[in-house]
């Protein structure tokens, strides 16, 4: 049909390069095997960036042409410098950019871009108290995707928030510390990569931190969940002669009774915990937390329902000060200044907005220094009340 309407060449193209990290050309396999079938010519597309690749798939494929956008965005003259034996691959690092914003990441003189970096290992202390914030890896989403109710023009003014394009997180873990307690408030993403259609991200650092810290994995006493997203469950076991054990056996394991039956009974939600590695180890000792439930002296729960049916956050007091966990009724600190936008993960948005709306008076007390594993820079920092309904974050200061 399509060569009885005339048509010079077709192509095969999609979404894929949203939800994988772009390694050879993705539709390589695909476009050969269209190839052999059709007597119209086929274009390959996506993720094409080295020259010796180019020349491999031409010559050893029925594959006759090859198309390139964000590359010739990134460098113009790609084509002349491969033709001059310059280089064999191009700069270009798929991170749409271009396509969100209409620039790119790399002219940096151009766009007068600020590139975002996540939270580092950063201690502070509240009396007997040690809080310690253990980076684990980062995050990048598609700031629009990820953020509803955001839009392009909202992002093109925040480019300190972005890394290659992409709305950046942190990953990681609290160290609580207060005599013998060595406590953790959740457990990073792990030793892996993970891919969704809103973005991908990495971990693999916390046991470096930990060590980084002065622990072991046999010297942390509790790990408190404040909700099983895998980006804050990652470590919970690790395997050992072929079986998943318990990364820190010397641990008792805490989270609230409704995040344990809504994720332990699902395998069909798009985040869903993998049972193997999580439940199978933790069945049987996790213990269910209450609502203003002492774990520690000065160390209570808080239920904060919405971004998942149990999430939890804890609340330190000590010195006349307080540090409040706010795992993740905010992904970033710009939900406070828009705090109608809603992250692509939060299980009820409606409740998930009310239940942070409802906490900023209380967060915007004096002597309250906020804690959040998502945040960039830093993973501590105030909230003031700026007006009736208004907020503004500022950074942690001694």
């Amino acid at each position: 049909m399509a060569e009885k309407a005339g048509i010079d060449y077709t192509q095969i193209s999609g979404m894929r390069w949203i939800s994988e990290r772009i390694k050879n050309p993705i539709y390589a396999e695909i476009s050969a095997k269209l190839a052999e079938k059709i007597k119209i010519p086929v274009m390959l597309t996506g993720g094409v960036r080295n020259f010796d690749e180019i020349n491999e798939i031409l010559n050893n494929s029925k594959i006759q042409y090859i198309g390139m956008a964000r590359p010739l965005i990134c460098e113009y003259d790609l084509i002349k410098k491969w033709k001059e034996n310059k280089t064999k691959k191009a700069r270009c690092v798929s991170c749409n950019t271009c396509l969100n914003f209409g620039y790119c990441v790399f002219h940096k003189s151009q766009c007068d871009i600020q590139i975002a970096q996540a939270a580092s290992f950063q201690s502070i202390k509240l009396g007997e108290y040690k809080v310690t914030y253990l980076p684990d890896g980062e995050g990048l989403t598609l700031p629009d995707l990820s953020y509803h109710g955001s839009t392009s023009d909202d992002w093109n003014k925040l480019g300190q928030y972005l890394k290659e394009g992409k709305a950046l997180m942190g990953i990681g873990s609290f160290l609580i510390e207060y005599k013998q307690e060595k406590i953790l408030l959740d457990l990073g993403i792990g030793q892996c990569h993970y891919s969704t259609p809103e973005g991908d991200g990495e971990g693999g650092d916390l046991m470096k931190n930990l060590k980084k810290a002065g622990l072991e994995r046999k010297d942390i006493t509790k790990v408190i969940y404040s909700h099983f997203h895998p980006d804050h469950v990652g470590w919970t076991s690790i395997e050992e002669n072929g079986r998943r054990v318990l990364t820190f056996p010397n641990a008792e394991y805490y989270c609230s009774e409704n995040e344990w039956d809504f994720w332990t009974s699902r395998t069909d939600e798009p985040l869903s915990i993998d049972q193997k590695a999580f439940k199978e180890p933790l069945e049987g000792i996790i213990k269910f937390v209450k609502d203003g439930e002492e774990i520690i002296p000065n160390l209570s729960v808080k239920f904060m329902f919405g971004h998942t049916p149990g999430l939890i956050n804890l609340i330190l007091k000590a010195e006349g000060k307080r540090i409040w966990f706010i795992n993740d009724i905010v992904h970033s600190n710009l939900q406070f200044e828009n705090p109608n936008w809603f992250f692509f993960s939060d299980n009820n948005e409606e409740k998930a907005i009310k239940t942070r709306m409802n906490a900023f008076d209380d967060l915007s007390q004096p002597n309250t220094i906020l804690a959040n594993s998502h945040f960039i820079e830093e993973a501590f920092g105030y909230l003031k009340k700026e007006g009736e309904g208004k907020y503004k974050y500022e950074r942690y200061t001694e």
